[in-house]
Formats: structure tokens, C-alpha cells, sequence
């Protein structure tokens, strides 16, 4: 049993510091003690969100997150890129360049999500990260497309709602090796996460990881730039696996 020094946040969201993910990982251990609960390690790997903390106390943006959700369950958007295949766009075609090329189209799918009353949406910024953009040529663009990202989402928001960075895995196998290295991965992360930071996003959402390792290796490269809230999020097939 591994101590989180966290709490409960709401049911399914459990509040843990990013130092003590990989060390309960590693020892093998079963569950993470919480003040007033007990946590399964399991929950890391459910396709339930949780919460990390690792920021200091007195951080704005931790306490006005932390305030809304011991209220109430927030309420997020949905796809960003369903929303814009419905609007005309191919599939092959750089969903996140739209940042640069078509920012209408995507301030359009952010206030369709704030028209519902989301609390929070997410930067259309999922695969903008390095590796996912050279496949389309856009390499040198990863400050550009992030910072876009998150200042349509700005504007779109106002400040009544959040603005959370989104950011996918880099969707290659990672080996001592290659294709990608843990370390190359590591840099590709803190190169994203850091200019979605820069430009103001409240928190960060790591969404879709499958793999484990990866997941870790995000989180510890977005924690790395200071205080910032990060949502972290495992999808898990029928197999249970990951």
C-alpha cells in the first residue's frame, strides 16, 4: 500500500500526486491509501478518469479546480473530430493544422459544446504533438498549433468556462531502440505541454493512452513544467490489458 497524501475528489476521480504513481507501479503494490479511503491500484487502469496533484497550495488555478469538483461532477465536451468530419472534413486531413488554417470551423464546434453548458472543452490539439505532426509536414509547427489551440478555446470560453489542453499518445511503439525512445517520448510530451501551458490553458487532459508506460511518461513530462492540474486518462480494451 502506497500513501497518495490525496482524498477523494468524486466518484470515479480519485486526487493523486504524480510522484507516487510510477513507485506504487514498481513495488507491486495493491492499493494507495487516501485520507478516509483506500484506493485499488486498478483504478489506473479503468476507463474512469482521475485527478493528479502535484501543484503547490496556494495555486489559483488548483484551488478554483479543486472547489468545483468537491461541488459537483463537471461536465466536459465531446469530439472534437467527429464534430469536424460531420463539418466536411476528410479523415486524412491534419485535424489540429485546422488551428492555423480554419480557426472559425473550430471556435464553431467549441461554442456548439458551451451552447450545452459544459464546464470545461478541450484544445483541438490531441495529436499536435511532434511525431503525429511530421507525418503531414507540420513538424515546426508544434508551438503554433498548440498555442492556436488554445487561444480559439479561449475566446470561445470566456472565462465562465475551462479550458483544458488536450493531448493524445504519440501512437508508435516505444523501445530502448526505436522507433521512439522512453527519453524522445519524454521531450515530445514536455514540448507540447509546454506551449499549451504557455499560452493559458487552466489543465491538462492526457486522453486515449493504452499504454501504461507511455501514460507515465506524460504525466511526469507535463507535471515537470510547474503547477498545473493534469487529468490523466487510460482506455482499456475488452481484454483488460494495456
Amino acid at each position: 500500500m502506497v500513501d497518495c497524501a490525496g482524498r477523494d475528489v468524486a466518484s470515479g476521480q480519485i486526487a493523486l500526486r504524480p510522484d507516487v504513481i510510477r513507485p506504487a507501479i514498481l513495488t507491486g503494490a495493491r492499493e494507495i491509501a487516501c485520507i478516509g479511503t483506500t484506493v485499488p491500484l486498478s483504478c489506473l487502469f479503468s476507463q474512469s478518469p482521475f485527478i493528479l496533484t502535484g501543484w503547490e497550495a496556494g495555486d489559483v488555478k488548483r484551488s478554483a479546480l479543486e472547489q468545483l469538483i468537491s461541488e459537483r461532477v463537471l461536465i466536459g465536451d465531446g469530439a472534437m473530430g467527429t464534430m469536424l468530419y460531420q463539418q466536411g472534413v476528410f479523415l486524412n486531413r491534419c485535424f489540429d493544422e485546422l488551428n492555423l488554417g480554419d480557426p472559425g470551423l473550430i471556435k464553431k464546434v467549441h461554442s456548439s459544446y458551451i451552447e450545452t453548458g459544459v464546464d470545461f472543452i478541450e484544445t483541438n490539439t490531441f495529436g499536435a504533438n511532434r511525431l503525429k505532426l511530421s507525418r503531414f509536414g507540420l513538424s515546426a509547427e508544434v508551438e503554433a498549433i498548440n498555442r492556436a489551440g488554445v487561444h480559439i478555446a479561449r475566446e470561445a470560453a470566456g472565462e465562465a468556462v475551462l479550458v483544458a489542453g488536450s493531448m493524445g499518445p504519440l501512437g508508435t511503439e516505444l523501445t530502448a531502440h526505436g522507433p521512439i525512445t522512453a527519453q524522445e517520448a519524454r521531450q515530445i510530451f514536455e514540448e507540447q505541454a509546454r506551449a499549451l501551458v504557455q499560452a493559458g490553458a487552466d489543465l491538462l487532459i492526457l486522453e486515449t493512452f493504452s499504454n501504461t508506460e507511455e501514460l507515465l511518461i506524460a504525466i511526469e513530462a507535463a507535471a515537470g513544467l510547474g503547477d498545473v492540474p493534469i487529468l490523466a486518462q487510460m482506455t482499456v480494451g475488452e481484454s483488460q490489458e494495456t
